[in-house]
């Protein structure tokens, strides 16, 4: 809530979890999580560090681009190093 309180304590899910669940098919939700593989559409979220320290610190900071069915649909406008 925005005062910090907690609802449902014993609901929550850790952040890795949460992730997984977003990372099956639409049609097997909960299943296999998708690969990435030749001839498969890309859905991808780049980010700019390694995904077990952004999940410390989640923010759409850490987002460098995303890719959906192949096509870049956000490019972060940060000066690459």
């Amino acid at each position: 809530t925005r005062s910090g309180a907690v609802l449902a304590r014993t609901e929550r899910l850790g952040r890795q979890r949460a992730l997984e669940l977003f990372l099956t098919t639409p049609e097997r939700p909960g299943g296999l999580p998708r690969r990435v593989a030749p001839s498969a559409p890309a859905d991808l979220c780049l980010l700019d560090a390694p995904l077990s320290e952004v999940l410390t610190d989640p923010s759409s900071d850490h987002v460098v681009a995303t890719i959906v069915r192949g096509e870049v649909i956000f490019q972060s406008r940060r000066d690459s190093k």
